[in-house]
């Protein structure tokens, strides 16, 4: 839906914007989603689909748990 509204909007300008009007959409949505997912909280690595943001939580979430879980008394230090 997008896309027609940006060949629509873009072919105002002449024949050359309504065929460089796909392309032009395409990079703009994936730089969109390439930032959204780097600037989010917590940032994804380079790399990660957006679909995969889910699972990615999930392991950061069960990483910094077991990082904050006490030492069981036998590693303690009397």
């Amino acid at each position: 839906m997008i896309l027609i509204l940006v060949i629509v909007a873009l072919s105002q300008l002449g024949a050359l914007w309504f065929f460089l009007a796909a392309p032009i959409a395409s990079v703009a949505r994936d730089l969109w989603r390439y930032l959204f997912g780097r600037l989010g909280e917590p940032a994804m690595p380079a790399g990660l689909l957006p679909s995969e943001r889910k699972t990615y939580t999930q392991k950061l979430a069960e990483q910094q748990a077991a990082v904050s879980r006490p030492l069981p008394a036998v590693y303690r230090r009397r």
